[in-house]
């Protein structure tokens, strides 16, 4: 069993969860993971890009304002934001990654002394420097599931 950890989400498991995509086993232990979130048993991280590429694409998705402010609303009393700057940047374009944004959150993590990242697309992690896990892993690794 993992103690106490910090855990960055990836911006994919924000939108599964808000626009109710992908497996159902998989939104299963999305929400799972965000009940745990509640009882504040694990430090949570988002990156900023990660607020602002939500907003956009669930405004997009739903053209409802008010929800949408109200689920980043959410996000920021919830989460620890994790900021970068020019240094995170320019780290993260030196790692072996096809995606820049997915380069930039795994610096980020690395860079916050992260345990683990909770991404949906974990053949997008694998040179990343933190451990990326899907949220079945995730709660299995911690005892949650």
């Amino acid at each position: 069993m993992i103690d106490k950890t910090s855990v960055l989400i990836d911006t994919n498991i924000f939108l599964d969860s808000a626009l109710n995509r992908n497996w159902e086993d998989n939104i299963t232990s999305i929400n799972n993971i965000f009940a745990l979130i509640e009882q504040w048993q694990i430090h949570w991280l988002i990156t900023i890009q990660s607020i602002s590429t939500c907003w956009y694409l669930l405004q997009k998705h739903t053209k409802d304002t008010e929800w949408t402010n109200m689920y980043i609303k959410y996000i920021a009393e919830n989460f620890i934001v994790q900021w970068w700057n020019n240094s995170t940047i320019l780290k993260a374009l030196d790692l072996s990654f096809s995606d820049t944004e997915d380069a930039i959150l795994a610096q980020s993590a690395y860079e916050a002394w992260v345990d683990f990242i909770i991404t949906n697309n974990l053949k997008d992690f694998i040179n990343s420097p933190v451990e990326a896990l899907n949220p079945i892993q995730f709660l299995i690794a911690t005892e949650q599931l």
